[in-house]
């Protein structure tokens, strides 16, 4: 049992960690967000609030039937999107924010977890959930996450959307999705087009006037272009693929006049085929 509890607060921390970094990506605290499907907003924040739910569930005592079969559950979910994700080619999963994660070693990791879940499981004569209630114990992590969703609830609620929420919590006037652009598999050379969605959540009109990226491979066709307050606008980027084979990521930004001049960056991933 005690190899069960270990087992348990690894997967705690682990989860929690996740959910710090996704957070740090949603806000946009790093120069680098989070990719993959988890990179919108709503789907995002109620991952984190599921991390956290379960990775504080876990580091609390008990052993039940029932927080076992929700830790193998979730994993097996993990493990199934990161395979798909693997199989598409995807650059990154986003399931630690602004770190960049290949989704095949994090399959590969959830696996080992998923096989040590098997091999570690609750005594038979286990209750399937503890119904004695223990306030030392369960008040602090209870009202830690209703106190999280009722925040969630209540940005939702003032700003109508996570996005722009997160757009003012960043302190910027618009926001970009997706976070990070997958570009998938090409073959050396080729160009691939993407389509950047770009929300003006000021009171002002903002203009779109150019765009760069650091390998100088990026072209826009819609440029100019003016977003209204409260407009999403689609911008649609056109990227070359290096000339070196193997996994590629870049940064681009486009170039904003809102009150003044700011760039607008966004990073983008591939894999150039030989």
């Amino acid at each position: 049992m005690h190899r069960l509890r270990t087992l348990y607060v690894l997967i705690g921390v682990l989860l929690l960690t996740s959910a710090v970094l996704k957070t740090a990506g949603f806000l946009g605290f790093s120069a680098v967000p989070s990719e993959g499907p988890l990179s919108r907003g709503a789907i995002q924040a109620i991952a984190i609030y599921g991390e956290i739910l379960l990775g504080i569930w876990l580091l609390l005592p008990g052993q039940t039937w029932l927080k076992w079969i929700a830790t193998f559950s979730a994993f097996s979910v993990f493990f199934t999107i990161n395979v798909g994700l693997s199989l598409q080619g995807q650059a990154s999963c986003g399931c630690f924010g602004p770190l960049k994660t290949d989704p095949r070693l994090l399959a590969i990791g959830e696996f080992v977890l998923l096989t040590l879940l098997v091999m570690i499981r609750p005594a038979k004569d286990s209750a399937w959930m503890v119904w004695r209630f223990e306030p030392r114990r369960i008040v602090p992590p209870l009202v830690l996450t209703v106190g999280l969703g009722i925040v969630t609830a209540c940005l939702l609620g003032w700003f109508g959307s996570l996005e722009r929420a997160g757009a003012f919590l960043a302190n910027r006037s618009y926001s970009i999705a997706p976070s990070t652009v997958d570009l998938g598999s090409a073959p050396l050379g080729s160009v691939r087009e993407a389509d950047v969605h770009l929300s003006n959540w000021s009171t002002k009109p903002i203009r779109v006037v150019g765009g760069t990226a650091t390998c100088s491979c990026l072209t826009t066709s819609d440029l100019p272009r003016t977003v209204e307050p409260g407009e999403t606008v689609t911008l649609r980027v056109h990227i070359r693929f290096p000339a070196t084979a193997g996994r590629f990521s870049h940064r681009a930004k486009f170039v904003l006049d809102d009150d003044g001049w700011h760039d607008a960056f966004f990073p983008f991933t591939g894999y150039a085929e030989p």
